[in-house]
């Protein structure tokens, strides 16, 4: 506001120069044709005359001088203050001056999940199932997620089965017993491998063919495995209409290593 202020008054102050000198032209101008008329009948006692007549240009001149200097003193300044202290203010959501407030809100992910709040949601969960839904349930909201579901390991003759606990805008139904054996579909893979997998090109139609997500076409999905000294102990499975990114996966990673501590072995869930 202040440097609109003081543009405002320098176009002001050269405008007002350039009347004068126009002025001081037009007089200076005319000022010949003065003095001969004047001359013609010029007597020693009409000097003070003549002086009268010079004095107005001569007061131009000086004054429009005068302001000629200021104004190039302002403009000086201004240019030189306008380089220190201009601030230009950038769109919060650019994609290429966001990092430090994509940083600042990690920040505040982390710290709300490192104050134990797994534990804690465990602790006031009565079944195994609930802390799964409320943690699940958290983790997706956090992310913006559209879906996720949740996957604990049973093992049955050796083979290894995800078997779905809790999900986030997705059911299979309280009567029904959701299983992914090892090594089918994306799942199956992520149990066989304990490899994560980050799709963020998926075409339509292919979630619902190779995850258990059901009938939504998302175009990004998550899978990591819930790992515990190398051992597959589930599967966290979460879908969104926007890509993941690294730091969301690390995030992701970052949940799932406090839920290890609150997760049976695959053997005792399976006798459960």
């Amino acid at each position: 506001m202040k440097q609109q202020k003081r543009n405002i008054f320098g176009l002001a102050l050269a405008s007002i120069t350039i009347v004068i000198s126009l002025v001081a032209a037009v007089t200076g101008y005319l000022l010949p044709d003065q003095l001969m008329n004047n001359l013609e009948t010029l007597q020693l006692d009409q000097l003070p005359q003549i002086q009268s007549e010079v004095l107005p240009l001569q007061l131009i001149i000086v004054g429009n001088l005068i302001l000629t200097i200021v104004a190039l003193l302002f403009y000086v300044s201004a240019i030189r203050n306008a380089g220190e202290s201009q601030v230009i203010y950038i769109d919060r959501h650019s994609d290429e001056d966001n990092s430090e407030e994509i940083i600042a809100s990690e920040e505040q992910h982390r710290t709300y999940w490192d104050s134990g709040l797994v534990e804690r949601i465990f602790n006031e969960s009565n079944q195994l199932k609930e802390g799964l839904e409320k943690v699940l349930h958290k983790l997706c909201k956090e992310l913006e997620a559209g879906q996720g579901a949740l996957y604990l390991i049973e093992e049955q003759e050796e083979i290894k089965k995800a078997i779905f606990q809790a999900g986030y805008a997705f059911s299979v139904g309280e009567s029904s017993k959701f299983e992914i054996e090892q090594g089918d579909g994306i799942i199956g893979q992520c149990i066989k491998e304990g490899q994560a997998y980050n799709l963020n090109k998926i075409p339509e139609g292919y979630i619902r063919i190779l995850s258990g997500l059901g009938e939504s076409n998302p175009t990004a999905l998550a899978v990591l495995p819930i790992l515990s000294e190398g051992q597959v102990l589930g599967v966290v499975e979460i879908a969104s209409f926007t890509a993941f990114t690294s730091q969301d996966i690390d995030f992701i990673n970052h949940v799932l290593n406090q839920l290890v501590e609150q997760l049976p072995k695959p053997a005792a869930l399976a006798k459960s």
